[in-house]
């Protein structure tokens, strides 16, 4: 069970959390596991990237393309604020114009582009992963990524918040309006997962939808993951 990928409020290594967890489960030779993502919300890239080393069986990129609209912000420069202050003068050199005017980001310049690689622990056999509508950013881009990766992941639960496309998040801009001193946060980035196919304008769609009702939780029940212990040949 993982609840959160933020991981720049008290910054951790995260294959200090998981590599344990990954050398017991290729110990014991468990060759079924039931990922229990319902409570995420998405977080750092660091921590969601580290997981999926652990999930996949071959490298590749986890981002098939990373765009900006313009590099030109002249005139914005004093009302905007980041955490990144390379974003305020974007070097031409880290990017390459498309035919519509926007511009990719180079492979070197985005880690997210770089192929990851599975770790030496990686988890090979079946994979299960609980799914609920308070997913969204990183954890629906892991559960888009590794569906993409390995069609017999079994996704079990609620259709998923997010974008199974990617999102336009990643570096976020603060804008404030001068007259009125409004700030408004505007997204920078916009992300493309490196899959095949995916639902225009959604999410993840589980591939077995439970949901949770009333009575199930009155009575301290959990549907997604019985139906994930059946999944796993367990009654």
């Amino acid at each position: 069970r993982v609840d959160t990928f933020v991981n720049y409020r008290q910054p951790v290594k995260p294959d200090t959390l998981y590599d344990p967890i990954f050398k017991a489960i290729k110990a014991e030779k468990r060759d079924t596991l039931i990922l229990d993502l319902r409570n995420n919300g998405g977080g750092s890239d660091d921590a969601s990237n580290r997981l999926i080393a652990h999930l996949i069986s071959d490298k590749a990129p986890l981002m098939s393309d990373v765009r900006v609209k313009t590099l030109n912000i002249d005139g914005l420069r004093d009302h905007l604020w980041t955490w990144d202050s390379r974003a305020l003068n974007p070097n031409p050199l880290g990017f390459t114009k498309n035919d519509d005017g926007t511009y990719s980001m180079r492979r070197l310049a985005n880690d997210n582009l770089k192929a990851l690689k599975p770790d030496k622990t990686a988890f090979k056999g079946k994979l299960i992963i609980l799914t609920s509508s308070a997913n969204s950013s990183a954890s629906t881009h892991l559960m888009s990524f590794l569906k993409g990766q390995n069609p017999d992941a079994v996704l079990i639960g609620e259709q998923t918040g997010g974008s199974a496309q990617g999102a336009t998040a990643g570096l976020l801009f603060t804008l404030t309006l001068p007259e009125s001193g409004i700030k408004m946060r505007i997204p920078m980035l916009q992300q493309f997962i490196n899959v095949d196919s995916f639902e225009h304008g959604y999410g993840m769609s589980p591939d077995v939808e439970v949901n949770m009702t009333a009575a199930d939780f009155l009575s301290g029940r959990d549907p997604a993951y019985e139906r994930a212990l059946v999944e796993a040949g367990q009654s």
